[in-house]
């Protein structure tokens, strides 16, 4: 993974907005990467990288918006924790892929995209 510090600043040098769609972002690749068994490893990156971005998007939101990161937060914790279980069971990995999708929605809500027209 890119290393930690760099990636944080270049995170926070975008407003809420931006972070919240690069949060969304990310969450969709985590559902379009998914289908291809050779991508286990960069599928775990990108949800490790998800719940940095999700506590960096945070610091300066709305405590509404805050509650719902964390709850995101804890939730690719618990994915990457279970990772190599969840990657072997397709039933698992479907489930997780439409919780990625619904995430990104809500994400981009908060965010206020028109998701109809993304």
């Amino acid at each position: 993974m890119t290393d930690l510090k760099s990636l944080r600043n270049r995170y926070l040098a975008g407003t809420l907005l931006e972070r919240l769609g690069g949060l969304a972002a990310n969450l969709a690749r985590i559902k379009s990467f998914s289908d291809n068994p050779q991508h286990k490893e960069i599928v775990r990156q990108m949800i490790i990288e998800s719940e940095h971005f999700s506590e960096w998007a945070g610091l300066e939101a709305q405590l509404d918006i805050q509650i719902k990161l964390v709850d995101l937060q804890r939730i690719l914790a618990r994915w990457a924790y279970r990772w190599t279980d969840i990657w072997d069971d397709k039933e698992m990995l479907c489930s997780i892929v439409e919780q990625a999708d619904i995430w990104k929605h809500d994400i981009m809500n908060l965010a206020g995209y028109d998701i109809d027209t993304v």
